[in-house]
């Protein structure tokens, strides 16, 4: 199994986005009908993304930050959030 926390990255050149998953629970509860994933589109947002992905986890969501090709360091920034 996955730790607890991993990161993909956009790969080199055009071959297109890959999500960046920030957290996910080291072990998943069951779903149900209501059950949410807070999905988190990100484009150069490195020094506005911490509190955001902060801020769903308080309030005990998963998130998934999608960095959609970001020339800053959002994918990291994300990261260290979570």
């Amino acid at each position: 199994m996955q730790s607890p926390t991993s990161l993909m990255e956009k790969p080199a050149g055009n071959q297109g986005y890959r999500p960046t998953l920030v957290r996910m629970p080291s072990r998943p509860p069951a779903l149900g009908p209501c059950d949410l994933l807070a999905v988190v589109p990100a484009y150069n947002e490195a020094s506005r993304i911490a509190p955001v992905v902060a801020g769903l986890i308080e309030q005990g969501l998963p998130v998934l930050v999608v960095d959609d090709g970001s020339r800053d360091h959002t994918a990291q920034a994300a990261r260290r959030a979570g």
